[in-house]
């Protein structure tokens, strides 16, 4: 089993009021529970689920409650983060099984090629190598909106003609790229439904943060750094954005009628 997919078993189990959060090894203990929450097929070992103990207290998850003296009878208890992580309705990285789960539902057309990007950006988040996510965040921003410009210049037709160059040019400038993007659906928005217009720019320029922070500070030698909160917060960026880009791309995939 994967351990993304196990932490979510973990923190979905730790939520239950019903179940033994000790650590020991039987029938009773939270190593079983957790069993009985996977597939048959895909039972997670002894030391995977270990590891996921740990895991969970290296992310300030959980914390391991040493109030018993045996051992066996110590128990695995969320933190704040960690019940957050467990109940929070929106997607949330703490739990990076779950957040992709979100994410997939969300935005349904989203494409195998931004999937592999935002994938990578959820692992690194997992293992805490913040500046590595930032920079898959940000390609993943830039793939999802190619998903959506291409769908636009087949939806605009001759208008688009010059973001259609733009996009089929190996070399153009992404920046280069989305203002004319920015341009042309501003000059057809009043053809866009009013549910999908609504805060647009808004949503074109939190896709334009996320690639600019990708691109010029984490995609270059600057030395800055990136923390927890500054994924986390841009993670949840994301699947908002997604969530509303990918519905727009979807209008533009409509039959003409």
């Amino acid at each position: 089993m994967k351990s993304d997919e196990l932490q979510s078993l973990l923190l979905k189990a730790l939520m239950s009021r019903d179940v033994d959060s000790r650590l020991g090894w039987g029938q009773h203990y939270l190593a079983e529970h957790v069993r009985s929450l996977a597939p048959p097929a895909d039972q997670p070992k002894r030391h995977e689920i270990m590891a996921a103990y740990w895991s969970l207290a290296a992310q300030g998850l959980a914390y391991i409650d040493l109030d018993q003296s045996a051992p066996e009878n110590w128990n695995l208890r969320l933190t704040e983060a960690g019940v957050a992580a467990a109940k929070d309705d929106d997607a949330n990285p703490d739990d990076p099984a779950g957040y992709l789960r979100r994410l997939f539902v969300s935005a349904p057309g989203i494409s195998d090629t931004t999937r592999l990007y935002i994938d990578e950006a959820v692992k690194t988040y997992y293992y805490r190598a913040y500046l590595a996510c930032t920079a898959m965040l940000g390609v993943a921003a830039e793939s999802m909106f190619i998903d959506v410009a291409e769908a636009f210049v087949a939806w605009a037709g001759p208008p688009a003609a010059k973001l259609r160059k733009l996009l089929d040019n190996p070399r153009a400038n992404y920046v280069d790229r989305f203002r004319e993007f920015r341009k042309k659906i501003e000059e057809l928005k009043s053809r866009i439904p009013s549910q999908d217009r609504d805060g647009l720019d808004i949503h074109l320029s939190s896709v334009l943060d996320l690639l600019r922070a990708s691109r010029n500070d984490a995609g270059h030698p600057t030395g800055r750094k990136f923390d927890r909160d500054d994924c986390f917060t841009a993670l949840r960026v994301f699947e908002r954005l997604a969530r509303r880009m990918y519905a727009l791309k979807a209008f533009f995939e409509q039959p003409v009628a």
